[in-house]
């Protein structure tokens, strides 16, 4: 066996490396039959599926063959998305039996070709992958199908229900609108396009190519028009509904087998136009008038905040001096959504508007939240330089927000402005705890002073505790805003605390810090103890370890914002 077809039983192994796939690639460009020997193992290999994932390797077969047409590609059995194990469309035949090579090498070919075309189309395809709707986000999350290990609770089919005993799924629908449940609620997918509340509470997000969308209840129906707003069922049966922006056209019903039926006594009232700030409320009761109420936006909770809420230009909210590297960025006037007793249901995580999408892969839009009322931090209009802050209550209070998973790179460096609060009890408490194997929480030290520390534990199965704590030297005073910053770089062992712009304390890194987990705002990263008790004005953390300038320059930047005098050390 020579050493490309090593390669090749690697390739279908799914074992090369990106070197390995290099040379291959490589290999198959220098000769047509080298392209030509690579179909023939392909077409004669037992158990093999030839998915050709790579790009550049498929480019590389199909330059070196003299594709003709002729052919059927109808009798070929090509596989679809739905039962192939990676994304994307894949080439995919098994060996049967005693089927000759070159009827095997033609099928090849006919999909090569087949694939080709339908990469094409499928660009300009405004509909996504195969499914009807899917969970996009879960904050907090309970469903029952999970609970009882009934099906996979991640995508739906139409005629499926969502149920939610408690906290929040966020489902994308295929033809784009995004629904935020609150538990406990009850969502069956009607079509790719509209869903049934059964019980519960959501807000929907409709975007242009998704206008129509719709939400039937059991006495209502609401036809999206390029909007954003919420449904509600009570135990009762009633149903409200509230547009925070746009128009919906509401349509009163006796019940859904009367509309589906066609029939037209099932509308009791005519159609309503509902616009921004505009709510209704239907009784169950067939027959009973429609009656306007106010609209309750802190009623419902919301995925993100409407673009229109935040400026243009975010770098009008801090000058900060390199924003490309942000992977969170959190700021108290910008974002926030509360509840009626002034309380924090979520705080948007600048560091995604405006870069990516809300459905990217890579980088989708994501907030901090607090689900239960109960645990809410209040929000403060005017804290720090009559700018707003969050307050956050300590262990007598048990305030905490956690984010959606956000990815983390190995190294970071880390701005938090933050004032201590007088306390009763114990002073201790987590300001900020990044999650992951190994996670560096920056904390309130005792009562009067601030810290950070890293801890690394579970190698091998086998349970092991490091710890690297650094202290600052100064002593903080209570309502005294502060810039703290840490900088982590584990290839340079750099592991750094400043306090307003001067160096602390030093210390050795102990492992990476990347992560997609979520991270948790005044407590521990298990959310059950460390609760902060003092205010947080804003939160910058990069993915890389600025320079001794830029770090100075963001820490100054926020001082003069938050009022800091610079010769507070």
């Amino acid at each position: 066996m020579n050493q490309f077809e090593e390669l090749f039983d690697r390739y279908v192994d799914g074992l090369l490396s990106q070197e390995e796939l290099h040379r291959l690639e490589v290999w198959l460009a220098e000769d047509s039959s080298h392209a030509q020997q690579f179909m023939l193992w392909s077409a004669t290999h037992f158990d093999t599926r030839v998915a050709l994932q790579a790009d550049s390797l498929r480019d590389a077969v199909t330059a070196n063959l003299d594709l003709r047409s002729g052919g059927s590609p109808s009798r070929l059995r090509v596989a679809t998305e739905d039962n192939l194990p990676n994304q994307g469309r894949m080439f995919s035949w098994m060996r049967y039996g005693a089927v000759a090579v070159s009827a095997s090498l033609l099928a090849i070919l006919s999909l090569l070709v087949i694939q080709s075309r339908d990469q094409d189309v499928g660009d300009a395809n405004v509909h996504k992958a195969n499914f009807v709707a899917r969970v996009i986000q879960r904050i907090d999350c309970v469903m029952q199908d999970e609970k009882w290990s009934l099906t996979n609770p991640h995508e739906f089919e139409a005629g499926q229900s969502v149920r939610l005993s408690e906290g929040l799924a966020v489902l994308e629908f295929n033809r784009g609108a995004q629904v935020t449940l609150q538990g406990p609620a009850e969502l069956e997918i009607v079509s790719d396009n509209s869903g049934f509340l059964h019980s519960g509470k959501l807000t929907a997000t409709v975007p242009a190519e998704a206008i129509g969308f719709e939400i039937q209840t059991p006495n209502s129906r609401v036809i999206d028009h390029g909007t954003e707003f919420g449904v509600s069922v009570d135990a009762n049966g009633n149903s409200e509904t509230h547009v925070f922006d746009g128009e919906v056209e509401l349509f009163a019903t006796e019940s859904l087998e009367q509309i589906n039926a066609g029939d037209s006594r099932a509308a009791r009232n005519s159609s309503q136009q509902l616009k921004e700030t505009m709510a209704v409320r239907v009784p169950k009761e067939a027959g009973r008038a429609t009656e306007l109420i106010p609209v309750r936006p802190e009623d419902f909770i919301r995925t993100a905040t409407r673009a229109g809420e935040l400026p243009e230009d975010l770098a009008a909210i801090t000058k900060l001096p390199q924003r490309h590297d942000l992977v969170m960025w959190f700021e108290a006037g910008q974002g926030i959504q509360l509840d009626g007793d002034s309380r924090v249901i979520s705080w948007q995580n600048l560091a995604t508007v405006g870069r990516f999408s809300g459905t990217s892969s890579h980088t989708p839009a994501s907030s901090a939240w607090q689900v239960h009322a109960e645990s809410r931090p209040r929000w403060e209009a005017n804290h720090f330089a009559n700018r707003p802050a969050i307050k956050f209550g300590g262990s007598e209070r048990n305030e905490f927000l956690a984010t959606t998973p956000i990815l983390t790179g190995a190294n970071a460096t880390v701005l938090v402005v933050c004032s201590f609060g007088q306390t009763k009890g114990v002073g201790y408490g987590h300001i900020l705890a990044l999650g992951g194997h190994t996670r560096l929480i920056v904390e309130r030290k005792y009562f009067d002073a601030v810290g950070t520390y890293s801890w690394v534990w579970n190698y091998n199965k086998t349970p092991r505790f490091r710890k690297e704590v650094l202290e600052a030297k100064r002593i903080i005073p209570v309502d005294t805003p502060m810039v703290c910053a840490i900088r982590y770089n584990q290839e340079l062992n750099i592991y750094e605390l400043f306090s307003n712009g001067q160096l602390q304390s030093s210390g050795e890194t102990i492992g990476s810090l990347a992560a997609e987990a979520s991270h948790v705002i005044g407590c521990d990263g298990k959310c059950k103890r460390f609760f902060f008790q003092g205010s947080i004005a804003e939160i910058a953390v990069y993915e890389e370890v600025l320079d001794d300038q830029t770090l100075l320059q963001a820490s100054l930047t926020l001082m003069k914002k938050y009022g800091i005098s610079v010769g507070r050390k």
